[in-house]
């Protein structure tokens, strides 16, 4: 390049994306303008939630399997979790090293413990510009604490401080990197181009802030924090985006708590619950196939994750923590005992459980089959059995590349799989028919990431006939989208079906009222649920409309498969 520009990254830290939008209510003029004369990325993601391994991807452009960085960095007895970039990792200081340029990071790395960026091409390292007071040396006010810390300081959550803002981090990384630029700038070199990454540790927990900058907020004009918290304690928080929202976990309320403080957490009792319409709802819907239950259940490793935050549950499992196993095995415990009074309300009105473990990712498992079988098989086991002891069939909700897990399956007794996302490793329709028809019944396998969303009509009737055309033969299929269509959904996908499977295809959504027609035990091919509407899916008569203008693309096609 004959003119290779100046490049500076600034990055924060536990910063929303809603503080970067026009209409958002804190005030970030420099924010602000940047997004006014640049470009702003609406529809852009992390490699993963959690700051190591998505700072680690920053760095070297590989996904957190590739460059090993999977958790966060440590200290203690976790510290062992993390390990240093594989052998002859590029990073960014290396490539813009090797292209002339003069490399600088300044302040948080967390990409290593042993190693920094001088390691990785960067020519100056400066993690702690101007070295910050200490959380113990400040005055706090107005300040929210952990409850149980014995710490007075180190237990603060939030609070408000006395510190100008010149002594505070950003500040610091902020003068930093002015006084580098102004230094090459004005050297020996001042044509030689120049990378800096620039990182602040901040917003980060514990959020202390300078009294000069809360007094420009007025409380009274803050909106509610708006979270709601169920009967297991879970927290959720509405996410707004551009097409709608939707509630998403937060606070993580049992993520440092003790094995005594896990034993304490008050959970609902299976006594809180009227069992008495059980029977009414069931003789409601008798022409379908009912199910109690749901994906979330028991859903151990989400469950847990929505209390201790998914990084910690996965850590318990590998660790053993007697903590997070406790929790566990009492949610469990609790939500088998609502189930089995369920069924004996019903009196033979539901016709099969519905259980759900997320157990993949798109390309991996996300737990070994050792580490299945020696904490969640032993619990899945009792809920197959309470099935079993009311003479219903069990199936499995399991997103992602599952498929390893589903000899064990048909071990336990499990009779039908749902999800089936066909672009995960091992869940194509052809391997899935191939390996497990005939032992087990499949519920899915029409992706939601594929045609549906992206295609066009004759995409999206080909794609779903090229499905039916594997999975029905043979019957043990129900016709589905793998998850609840989304608002990006080509609506050929369901308009290009007879009315049943119109309406299953426009009404998916997970309920305690959804009703499920046969198909799990293979003597019918066609599954269609009913639940209570939702704003976010389209009216019954919208899905008509839709239907009508390409229904003939199925009519004569599907008969075949519903003899």
């Amino acid at each position: 390049m004959k003119n290779p520009p100046n490049i500076l990254v600034f990055m924060t830290d536990q910063q929303h994306h809603a503080t970067i939008r026009s209409d958002n209510l804190c005030q970030t003029p420099n924010i602000d303008r940047l997004t006014r004369n640049g470009v702003h990325f609406r529809n852009a993601f992390c490699p993963s939630p959690i700051c190591t391994p998505s700072r680690s991807s920053f760095q070297t452009g590989l996904f957190p399997h590739q460059h090993h960085h999977t958790h966060n960095i440590h200290f203690g007895k976790y510290a062992h979790i993390i390990e240093e970039f594989p052998a002859n990792t590029p990073l960014l200081g290396d490539a813009l090293s090797a292209n002339g340029y003069r490399t600088a990071y300044l302040g948080k790395w967390d990409s290593g413990l042993e190693k920094s960026p001088l390691d990785y091409g960067y020519d100056i390292y400066d993690g702690n510009p101007g070295k910050p007071a200490s959380r113990q040396s400040l005055d706090l006010t107005e300040h929210v604490r952990i409850p149980g810390e014995a710490d007075e300081k180190m237990g603060i959550i939030s609070a408000v401080t006395n510190e100008p803002p010149q002594a505070t981090a950003p500040f610091r990384v902020a003068q930093r990197t002015v006084d580098t630029i102004h230094k090459w700038s004005s050297g020996p070199e001042p044509g030689k181009p120049f990378f800096i990454f620039a990182s602040t540790v901040n917003p980060h927990v514990p959020w202390l802030c300078p009294e000069k900058y809360t007094r420009l907020y007025d409380p009274a004009d803050i909106p509610e924090r708006g979270i709601k918290v169920d009967d297991w304690g879970i927290h959720r928080t509405w996410i707004e985006h551009e097409t709608g929202g939707y509630w998403d976990f937060c606070d993580f309320p049992l993520e440092h708590a003790t094995e005594d403080e896990v034993a304490a957490w008050p959970l609902p009792s299976p006594d809180d619950f009227d069992y008495s319409r059980v029977p009414e709802l069931c003789k409601k819907q008798r022409d379908y196939a009912v199910f109690t239950g749901s994906a979330g259940t028991p859903d151990i490793i989400n469950g847990n994750g929505m209390l201790r935050g998914m990084e910690e549950t996965l850590v318990d499992l590998i660790t053993d923590d007697p903590a997070g196993l406790l929790l566990a095995r009492r949610r469990c415990k609790t939500t088998l005992e609502i189930l089995r009074r369920t069924l004996e309300a019903a009196k033979g009105g539901i016709d099969f459980l519905w259980l759900g473990e997320d157990l993949g990712t798109q390309q991996a498992p996300i737990i070994s089959l050792k580490l299945y079988r020696r904490h969640l098989k032993p619990l899945h086991q009792t809920f197959v059995d309470l099935a079993k002891s009311f003479d219903i069939p069990a199936m499995v909700h399991t997103c992602g590349s599952s498929s390893w897990a589903y000899e064990d399956f048909i071990a336990m007794g499990i009779k039908a799989v749902d999800t089936l996302q066909p672009e995960a490793k091992d869940m194509s329709p052809a391997y899935l028919k191939r390996t497990f028809g005939g032992r087990l019944a499949f519920h899915g396998c029409i992706s939601t990431a594929g045609p549906v969303a992206y295609g066009t009509v004759e995409e999206t009737v080909q794609y779903c006939r090229d499905t039916l055309d594997i999975m029905m033969p043979g019957g043990g299929s129900c016709f589905a989208p793998t998850h609840q269509l989304q608002d990006n959904f080509t609506p050929m996908a369901v308009g290009g079906l007879p009315e049943p499977m119109t309406s299953h295809l426009m009404r998916h959504i997970p309920t305690q009222e959804m009703i499920v027609e046969a198909g799990l035990t293979g003597d019918r091919d066609l599954a269609v649920e009913a639940s209570a509407p939702d704003p976010m899916v389209p009216s019954p008569d919208i899905a008509q409309k839709i239907a009508a203008d390409v229904f003939n693309e199925f009519k004569d096609y599907l008969p075949q498969y519903n003899k």
